[in-house]
């Protein structure tokens, strides 16, 4: 079958023909894929080839599926279920694993590379898909559970006014689950994210900024003197982080949920300190987050969010889905 991989050879990607997975152990299910969604990670891949430690690396770990096959202790489902998994798993056994924080494992390990036909993994980090729920929108189910884990640990209460920087696909995310949380909640990118910025807006509802034409920091302090309760940064970006500690509230929340690649950084921890800020890291996702995501998904909560696909590639034409990322004409791309 074919697989989407990062080679040594590859430019920096290309389609290499592999062996379909077959199942090798008794808790292990097998998974004919149906979409896969182009992380943000993928496509810093793209434009920055990591030094790969292996021939090749199959990409791709935000995807909906169904069962074809099941090992003889795979006893939870049964084959032609829809269903979503974890993209990475823990060693079960260290105080992190045993307490429920499988994110934090230090011997955790990727088990997805989804840009291809088949995958196998552990039953234990597999999940039943209600019956009403599409798996267009379950290809969204790994970065939802990722920011579910980063609201938790905001604790983010109904009435917050709370700022998402960032208007990629996980700050859309961010702000249509908080919105749902019943917090205040303004949307800020600049111009170079509009068309992202009109989606949100147009088909989600949501309150968005564009920073290039309205300043944020005065649209914030009109509607709260002291400024805003929550920010969410999630693109990566120190810039959005001086900002962020801007325009809190002394007292208030930052929560980080974008990645900065390995890059240093400089933080006015002065200001954080002065203004008794509480700034968190949220990275991944837990067991926890899936299984509130599947409780939000039994109430149809989120049939809105397949909007944010805003297109659909075959396999082939992989390198047309990265460009338009690129170049933001896309804002969430789905390779079937």
């Amino acid at each position: 079958m074919r697989a989407l991989a990062l080679t040594k050879n590859g430019n920096p990607f290309e389609i290499i023909n592999i062996d379909e997975p077959q199942i090798t152990k008794a808790n292990q299910v097998k998974i004919k894929i149906y979409g896969t969604g182009i992380c943000g990670g993928d496509l810093s891949d793209y434009l920055n080839p990591p030094t790969l430690n292996s021939s090749q690396l199959i990409l791709g770990h935000e995807y909906s599926g169904e069962i074809v096959e099941l090992g003889a202790k795979a006893t939870n489902f049964k084959v032609g279920d829809k269903v979503i998994a974890e993209s990475s798993a823990g060693c079960e056994e260290c105080f992190y694993c045993r307490n429920g924080y499988t994110n934090l494992c230090p011997d955790r390990k990727g088990i997805s590379g989804s840009f291809t036909d088949y995958i196998v993994v552990p039953e234990r980090y597999v999940y039943r898909l209600p019956a009403e729920t599409s798996l267009d929108l379950a290809i969204l189910s790994e970065p939802l559970a990722c920011v579910l884990n980063g609201i938790e640990k905001t604790q983010l209460r109904a009435g917050d006014l709370t700022v998402v920087v960032g208007p990629g696909p996980l700050g859309i995310l961010t702000a249509f689950l908080a919105d749902l949380k019943g917090a205040a909640v303004i949307l800020v990118g600049r111009s170079s994210s509009q068309k992202r910025l009109e989606i949100a807006h147009n088909k989600l509802n949501l309150e968005v900024i564009n920073s290039d034409l309205v300043d944020p920091g005065k649209y914030i302090k009109k509607i709260n003197s002291y400024g805003a309760d929550v920010v969410f940064g999630c693109a990566g970006s120190e810039k959005i982080i001086d900002f962020a500690l801007k325009i809190l509230k002394k007292g208030g929340s930052y929560t980080e949920l974008g990645l900065f690649h390995g890059s240093k950084i400089t933080i006015d921890f002065e200001k954080i300190v002065k203004k008794e800020l509480k700034v968190t890291g949220a990275v991944s996702h837990r067991p926890d987050s899936w299984n509130r995501l599947l409780k939000l998904y039994k109430r149809n909560d989120l049939n809105e969010l397949s909007k944010i696909i805003s297109s659909k590639y075959e396999l082939k034409n992989w390198k047309t889905a990265f460009e338009n990322l690129k170049e933001r004409k896309d804002l969430k791309a789905v390779l079937y």
